[in-house]
């Protein structure tokens, strides 16, 4: 018996050293393999840029031979690594890196395929950039463009018929135009992931968050500042409706999307002039004194429910790819998680500066300026300099000892306003939240 134990502790110690041996074999592995898809993903970067920023047959040409160079190396990376019993390693780093190489994304899918899912994207990324309007006083004039004609008419118009025109235009161009390119999208998107062992997508991208209960900490977010939103809510569509009049903006409903001085309605900074709740006071203009201390558009660079339509809209008409991150691919959850956790950093970074106390009002947190402060600096230089080798968790945890996100940060930096709204929202009895829109029908 004592021989047995013996000859499998033996087996077991010499499989063990195999797998030491094979670990530190796969980290030089990584380490170069590294480098090489360094080099490619800056070609990659330069020829997408070189698109983006230049429209033309050509550069899509460019584009796009490149995007398949670099998913037929991707596809060679997956089979290689296969030589690796990387899930077995005890180096968590090591482990998260190769699970990233065994996803391929959309590289996943045949050669044919993947070609007309480029094609699919650059057709809808191409119409973005190239759509033109007619001119609302001159239907003869149609070479509008969404920068800058559109967009400035967009921000400064309070013309409620002007505005329609101008999103019913834009819509249609770049949104129900490209219906059949989207439709074929989502069909391959969800093919790839599927091959990725994914049921959708949505799933996949999800997955790069790397936390199984993020869909939760959403959902819990989204709890924490409606209170904060319906109050936004309900005071902007209570002064846009002394405005423009209930035939415009209705009472109770939604608010009306070309009315708030954005095409997506997703920043509503334009319209300050009609809801600021002081319009006799001026809005602060800190431009002069940006150009006292220097500031240029360089150093800024390197320094650097929102509703309803205006009109009914159908299953004619096809809305989402005239939001250039759709037509393009680009997963949109990053910039609501960005916001919310900026305040979360915020709110710890002025507790290491000494500028916020919650037991001390002299300093409230809505008033803290972390500006020179070497400890809540020491905290960005910390986190930040992990990149991308952990998990945002980590990352979080590593700044304020923190592991989820929320949203009780900027609820509280907010409250202020909250308690204001409120007040100045009971005073006006102005109804708060929503009725069902009228204008999104099913046929």
């Amino acid at each position: 018996m004592m021989k047995l134990i013996c000859v499998a502790l033996v087996a077991m110690l010499s499989l063990t050293h195999a797998l030491v041996k094979e670990e530190i074999q796969a980290k030089e592995y990584l380490e170069n393999l590294n480098k090489e898809l360094a080099r490619r993903t800056n070609i990659e970067t330069e020829a997408s840029w070189a698109y983006g920023s230049n429209v033309n047959e050509e550069n899509e040409k460019r584009k796009n031979e490149v995007s398949a160079e670099l998913a037929k190396f991707m596809k060679e990376v997956s089979v290689d690594i296969q030589k690796f019993n990387w899930r077995s390693y005890q180096n968590e780093d090591i482990k998260r890196q190769f699970k990233s190489l065994s996803k391929l994304g959309y590289a996943a899918l045949p050669e044919a395929d993947y070609a007309e899912f480029l094609e699919a994207v650059s057709s809808m990324e191409s119409n973005f950039a190239k759509v033109k309007v007619c001119d609302y006083k001159d239907n003869t004039k149609c070479d509008l463009s969404l920068e800058p004609e559109i967009e400035e008419v967009i921000t400064k118009s309070r013309d409620p018929e002007e505005l329609k025109h101008y999103w019913v235009q834009f819509y249609a161009k770049a949104g129900t135009a490209v219906r059949p390119q989207f439709e074929r999208y989502v069909e391959l998107n969800t093919k790839a992931a599927k091959l990725n062992n994914f049921t959708s997508g949505a799933e996949v991208w999800l997955d790069e968050y790397e936390d199984e209960t993020f869909e939760k900490q959403l959902e819990d977010i989204f709890a924490e500042i409606r209170p904060l939103y319906e109050q936004v809510h309900g005071y902007v569509r209570y002064r846009l409706r002394k405005h423009y009049g209930d035939a415009v903006v209705p009472e109770k409903g939604p608010l009306p999307m070309h009315l708030l001085g954005n095409m997506w309605a997703q920043k509503w900074s334009a319209i300050a002039d009609l809801v600021s709740p002081f319009p006799d006071k001026p809005i602060v203009d800190v431009t002069a004194e940006m150009v006292k201390q220097g500031y240029t558009p360089l150093k800024m660079f390197q320094m650097g429910a929102g509703i309803e339509p205006p009109v009914v809209r159908t299953e004619k008409d096809f809305d989402a790819p005239a939001k250039y991150h759709i037509s393009a691919d680009v997963e949109y959850l990053r910039y609501l998680v960005s916001f919310i956790i900026q305040f979360q950093f915020y709110k710890s970074a002025c507790i290491k500066a000494g500028q916020y106390d919650p037991k001390n009002p002299a300093l409230p947190l809505d008033n803290c300026d972390i500006y020179g402060s070497a400890e809540a600096g020491a905290a960005f230089h910390n986190m930040l300099s992990l990149g991308a080798s952990k998990p945002w968790p980590d990352a979080l945890e590593a700044f304020n000892g923190e592991r989820i996100m929320s949203g009780k940060a900027i609820a509280e930096y907010f409250e202020p306003l909250r308690v204001w709204l409120e007040a100045e929202n009971i005073k006006n009895n102005v109804h708060i939240g929503w009725t069902a829109s009228d204008k999104c029908v099913s046929d």
